[in-house]
């Protein structure tokens, strides 16, 4: 028996070709028209001449079927010739604390506030040391005024002669003293009152605003009746300066009134800014709101510093060939 595939002559009756291994035909009545050859094994199955979808040359696939798409290409190996320079990677910074002072102003903000409490301090000081010294005097210049002074032009008024001429010339001499250093630490106790509620806000209080008006309305009390005793130029006007005396001590000893409770009102602690703590810092806070960072985000790492490989290559610049 003829093998089909390679032509070797095999003994009648072989199952298989005893050179290729193909399988034979069985024994049995010969079939008619010529010897068809036996499929190879993993051969498609099928008749003669047809082909597998998708073995044969684009386009020769059934009507209405789309061509098979292209495996996509392989990914260049980075760092090869050709290949598209790697993106840096970014290298997330740790969050800082974010607080509304940093401690270079808190310290700033504390040397302020205790620069200006100490200012605060010294001129509250000097104000109550010179009030209480104009309160002593012009009480003193009250009680002169309505005592001897006031007696002085009383005794005038019922009898010309009981006075000298000493006596006279010694309560003009004590009056004009007493009346001029009273009236300038009264006027200089004023002021001090004024600045320290202007510039150390002391006084701000019922006691510190009584104490001004008081000073006031005495100061214009005690002008009035110092015009009633300048005015009097005869002996028979006596009776119009103890009048002016009556009006000049009560007004000086109102105003010394007024002081004392000026230097109560200035001794009173100052009270606290509205809309702002006392602890609070008179600076604004950083040019980021606060924060500790840059508001452009986190800045991304140079991807040719720290070691970074890139490529199987450490720290050198993956554009240069």
């Amino acid at each position: 028996m003829q093998c089909p595939r390679c032509g070797s002559e095999n003994a009648p009756g072989a199952r298989a070709c005893s050179r290729c291994g193909l399988l034979l035909a069985p024994a049995g009545p010969p079939a008619s028209g010529p010897p068809s050859a036996a499929p190879r094994p993993g051969a498609p199955s099928g008749p003669p001449g047809s082909t597998p979808p998708g073995s044969g040359p684009p386009g020769s696939g059934p009507p209405g079927s789309s061509p098979p798409a292209p495996p996509p290409p392989a990914a260049p190996r980075p760092g090869a010739p050709g290949a598209p320079p790697p993106s840096p990677p970014t290298q997330q910074q740790p969050a800082r604390p974010t607080t509304p002072y940093s401690t270079t102003q808190r310290l700033a903000a504390d040397a302020v506030r205790n620069d200006k409490s100490a200012q605060s301090q010294g001129i509250v000081t000097v104000t109550v040391i010179v009030t209480l010294i104009a309160a002593v005097v012009g009480l003193g210049y009250a009680g002169f005024a309505l005592t001897m002074r006031r007696g002085i032009y009383a005794d005038i008024d019922d009898d010309p002669g009981s006075v000298s001429k000493d006596d006279a010339e010694s309560s003009d001499n004590i009056n004009a003293v007493g009346l001029w250093a009273a009236g300038l630490l009264i006027g200089v106790a004023l002021v001090l009152i004024l600045i320290a509620m202007v510039s150390a806000r002391r006084g701000r209080n019922g006691l510190g605003i009584v104490g001004v008006v008081l000073v006031l309305l005495g100061a214009a009390a005690a002008t009035w009746g110092s015009l009633l005793v300048n005015g009097v130029d005869e002996v028979t006007e006596a009776g119009d300066a103890v009048t002016g005396y009556l009006v000049v001590g009560p007004a000086f000893a109102a105003m010394a009134l007024g002081l004392i409770l000026g230097i109560l009102g200035v001794r009173r602690p100052a009270p606290p800014v509205s809309g702002r703590p006392a602890s609070s810092a008179p600076f604004p806070s950083g040019p980021y709101g606060g924060q500790q960072q840059s508001p452009y985000g986190q800045q991304p790492t140079s991807p040719y510093a720290g070691g970074q490989s890139y490529g199987g290559q450490s720290g050198t610049n993956p554009y240069a060939r």
